[in-house]
């Protein structure tokens, strides 16, 4: 059986909190037997972690991506995440680039559950989406519940991993908030 595919092109970000960080994320949103369809699928994706100075989309000339912030790119034809990071070893970093791999997630996890379903958006998008232009649900949500969670303080959820210090000895917990979609993944998809 394949498994979700984890590759950073990093040089200082921990590997293993990162790894641990986004598994948990993902493997959370299950609550059911019934959903093994959607965990083989999940395990069928590619997340690659990139620093963010190697930034290199464009959108069609939409608008560059700020290779200072992080940032990502999820296309569900492909079963790949692009994720770009601050490459720098300390948690309050992974802090910021968590939220942004979460984002991404959220994006890989109802294009999984919600393939063909379309929406409007209820805001405008900080990119190119309008209030009230119709898009991919796995796209329109995530944006919208983005704007949400800055406006009414809403869809964000805290995971929590191991530090893993001293010789693997697990010191503490790191509480990373992150996009909350498990109202949408807890329950079976009916469309």
């Amino acid at each position: 059986m394949s498994t979700i595919t984890l590759n950073f092109f990093t040089s200082k970000i921990n590997k293993r909190k990162y790894t641990d960080a986004i598994l948990e994320w993902t493997f959370s949103h299950f609550r059911s037997k019934m959903q093994i369809d959607k965990i083989l699928e999940v395990n069928q994706w590619t997340i690659n972690i990139f620093p963010t100075y190697q930034a290199n989309y464009d959108f069609g000339n939409l608008s560059s991506l700020n290779t200072e912030i992080p940032h990502g790119v999820c296309n569900p034809n492909d079963k790949v995440i692009d994720v770009f990071v601050k490459d720098i070893g300390n948690e309050f970093v992974m802090l910021q680039n968590f939220m942004t791999i979460s984002h991404e997630l959220s994006h890989m996890m109802l294009a999984i559950y919600y393939p063909d379903r379309r929406s409007k958006y209820r805001h405008h998008d900080k990119s190119w989406g309008k209030k009230g232009q119709e898009g991919n649900f796995f796209v329109t949500e995530v944006h919208d519940r983005e704007k949400e969670m800055v406006l009414d303080k809403k869809w964000i959820r805290t995971i929590s991993i191991y530090r893993w210090h001293f010789a693997g000895r697990q010191i503490g917990k790191i509480y990373l908030k992150c996009f909350d979609i498990t109202d949408l993944t807890s329950v079976i998809p009916t469309e």
